[in-house]
């Protein structure tokens, strides 16, 4: 009993045990089983540890409970933080991510979070981390931004000598300047001799004439 002072006796340990049967809040119920060994006598650590907590908690908790009962025996709820940008502003910066950055302006050719960062605090004075900025990205409405740019696929030219790479020269150690002529040369021969690779490799959906 050493160090605590439970001045709020309406109930009982007894009470205090049915009180605690009847509550959904587990933690609350600990607390509440807690007190009623103290009530009882047993010593502070024990009871702490009985009720898996320490002694501070036990201590921090009987005071909640002799200032308001029981209610102070379970968790108070946070309040939700309110956004930091207005639904307006919400709006706005979705009209950004749709539109992507003016290069003249903005200095970038794809946004990232920083670049956000900085235009948000530029226009609307408001100060965001960049995993903030993630968040407000997640927002229904919003897109995500992508970690990277996406590399752009390969044009006709690189996939050709993509091909000769892997089919020919590939793997192989040449002693001179001729042979890796006479190499390149083989290759290209090879690939020449078949037009449907060629077509395969090298069509483009935007180029096709009808």
């Amino acid at each position: 009993m050493a160090g605590i002072s439970i001045t709020r006796l309406e109930l009982t340990a007894a009470g205090l045990r049915t009180a605690a049967g009847r509550t959904k809040d587990a933690r609350a119920a600990r607390r509440m089983l807690a007190i009623a060994l103290v009530l009882e006598g047993v010593d502070r650590a024990t009871a702490a540890e009985t009720c898996g907590m320490d002694r501070q908690t036990l201590r921090d908790r009987v005071h909640r409970d002799n200032a308001g009962g029981l209610p102070g025996l379970v968790n108070r709820k946070v309040p939700h933080r309110p956004r930091r940008l207005a639904p307006a502003q919400l709006a706005e910066l979705s009209a950004w991510v749709a539109a992507g950055p003016d290069p003249a302006r903005d200095g970038v050719v794809r946004w990232r979070r920083r670049d956000l960062q900085a235009r948000i605090a530029a226009e609307s004075g408001v100060i965001l981390h960049e995993r903030t900025v993630g968040k407000q990205l997640a927002t229904p409405g919003l897109r995500r931004l992508s970690v990277r740019p996406q590399h752009p696929k390969p044009n006709p030219v690189e996939n050709v000598w993509a091909c000769l790479r892997a089919n020919k020269p590939a793997i192989t150690v040449f002693d001179t300047c001729d042979d890796i002529v006479k190499a390149c040369c083989t290759a290209w021969n090879f690939f020449a001799k078949d037009p449907k690779a060629i077509a395969s490799i090298t069509s483009r959906s935007w180029a096709e004439v009808s």
